[in-house]
């Protein structure tokens, strides 16, 4: 016992063990003492860890002192000034349009004189129903009296053009209700096609506004049937009176 308590001194003290300077046990006591009261200092080299953090879900992400800022919001906009305001209410507002004659393409034929040769004889504000194509007099065009769009482009000019009796809209609306029944019985089917519709009081006149599925609502020459123009389903569309078409009140 002696002879360890004097080995573990020595090697404490760094002195060499022989007979004479063997430590006593009172010696090797403080020698244990003192050890115990040095703090122990360990060394490590385990590099520094980077600093994390919690999100709300729990998930750990790396500080921001670490790998740079995160992916925040941008910050709110500044207040709009009384200045800034003003200047807005200062820009001109979208024009709202006005459903008259020139919305709905409605033209008076004998008002331009390069339009003379197309007006109707008896009624030069109109425009005439048909026109013989230059190139082959047998054969005509077919124009809307209100707005002078082509109806029919190239027939023969013994065949009545829309709105004459023989091509009214209740001779139209017979032709396709007999070819979507030929179609039918086919199995065919024909895609967005819908049969002309007529108006109730007199079939002879096409139904002056109708419904798309698109939602909007379509204006149509009461005696050609031709698309005059969308307008609000709200709005009523141009009637005929007297053979004069009127416009709905604004």
């Amino acid at each position: 016992m002696k002879l360890l308590s004097g080995i573990f001194v020595a090697a404490v003290s760094g002195k060499t063990i022989n007979r004479e300077n063997r430590p006593t046990l009172e010696e090797t006591r403080d020698v244990i003492n003192e050890i115990a009261e040095q703090p122990a200092v360990m060394e490590t080299n385990v590099g520094e860890q980077p600093k994390v953090i919690n999100t709300l879900v729990g998930v750990p992400e790396i500080a921001d002192d670490v790998h740079g800022p995160q992916n925040l919001p941008p910050p709110p906009s500044p207040p709009i000034g009384e200045d800034e305001i003003h200047e807005l209410l200062l820009l001109p507002m979208p024009a709202i349009p006005v459903f008259d004659a020139t919305y709905f393409g409605v033209q008076t034929c004998n008002k331009n004189s390069a339009l003379l040769e197309f007006c109707e004889q008896a009624n030069p504000a109109l425009f005439s129903l048909r026109r013989e194509v230059e190139s082959d007099p047998s054969h005509c065009t077919c124009l809307d009296p209100f707005t002078g769009q082509v109806t029919v482009w190239y027939q023969e000019c013994s065949k009545p053009c829309p709105s004459e009796d023989g091509n009214t809209c209740v001779e139209q609306r017979a032709s396709d209700l007999a070819m979507l029944e030929h179609a039918t019985n086919n199995g065919t089917y024909i895609a967005d096609f819908a049969p002309t519709e007529c108006e109730k009081e007199n079939e002879a006149f096409f139904l002056a506004k109708n419904w798309r599925w698109t939602g909007e609502c379509f204006c149509h020459s009461p005696l050609t049937g031709i698309n005059m123009a969308a307008v609000p389903c709200e709005l009523e569309c141009p009637t005929l009176q007297n053979g004069v078409l009127s416009f709905p009140d604004q």
